[in-house]
């Protein structure tokens, strides 16, 4: 059920050039989710307001507060204003919302983001570390940025691999053509990293997809073309 509620602004971390983290804590009871949905943001502009998708890339057990991912898009309303709010500001939401959570199935998952569109998956991960899949299965993480500059959150993402049951990832870049010397990065975008995934789990695999809507557009297209199920491929467009 989607209600209305508001939240007050508590921490904002500035993660790359163009993405930040906001923290918000309830003013009221906590949102009750699931991982990988996502809230409304009520964004003030002019007399009116308008509405801004945003996933929430904490889990649910965390009850007092919650974040999301925001890239500052140049006159974008929505990142313009959450980067501008001065902390102790109220925000007013609408949620949860959306359907893309992982199915309860014992099949892998591969969850294939672009840009912040890693925030559900990073809702999903974390969640695992109170609450493990069961029974265990495969999952990886190919998330696609540009540079190496882009890049965040690489510890935290060493750290899941160490925690969660089965889990790996790579950080596909696609405008560097020399790679730092440690594990976990390849040149080129999602689909260099894609085909042995494919050759694995073409069949009875999980993909989901979550970023840009021409990338998951492209992305959902290709998985086709490689004789993916459609009824196996899940997608968030709107980040």
């Amino acid at each position: 059920m989607i209600s209305t509620f508001s939240a007050k602004l508590v921490e904002k971390i500035q993660l790359s050039a163009d993405v930040f983290s906001v923290t918000f804590t309830y003013t009221d009871s906590p949102l009750v989710f699931l991982p990988g949905q996502y809230i409304i943001a009520h964004i003030p502009s002019g007399t009116n307001s308008v509405r801004r998708l945003y996933s929430i890339d904490t889990s649910p057990e965390q009850t007092e507060s919650f974040s999301l991912l925001v890239r500052h898009v140049p006159n974008g309303i929505g990142s313009s204003y959450l980067h501008a709010l001065p902390l102790g500001s109220e925000v007013t939401f609408q949620g949860p919302a959306g359907l893309f959570t992982l199915k309860e199935t014992d099949r892998p998952k591969i969850y294939l983001a672009t840009g912040t569109g890693i925030t559900p998956f990073l809702s999903i991960l974390r969640n695992q570390l109170l609450h493990p899949l069961v029974p265990s299965v495969p999952q990886t993480l190919l998330w696609g940025l540009r540079t190496l500059q882009e890049v965040y959150y690489t510890e935290e993402l060493h750290t899941l691999e160490k925690k969660v049951n089965g889990f790996t990832s790579k950080i596909c870049l696609s405008q560097e053509s020399t790679l730092p010397d440690q594990n976990g990065f390849q040149t080129g975008r999602i689909t260099t990293a894609l085909p042995p995934l494919l050759d694995l789990y073409k069949s009875q695999g999980e993909f989901y997809i979550c970023g840009g809507k021409d990338v998951v557009a492209a992305l959902k297209q290709y998985l086709l073309d490689a004789e993916v199920p459609s009824d196996s491929i899940f997608f968030e467009r709107f980040t």
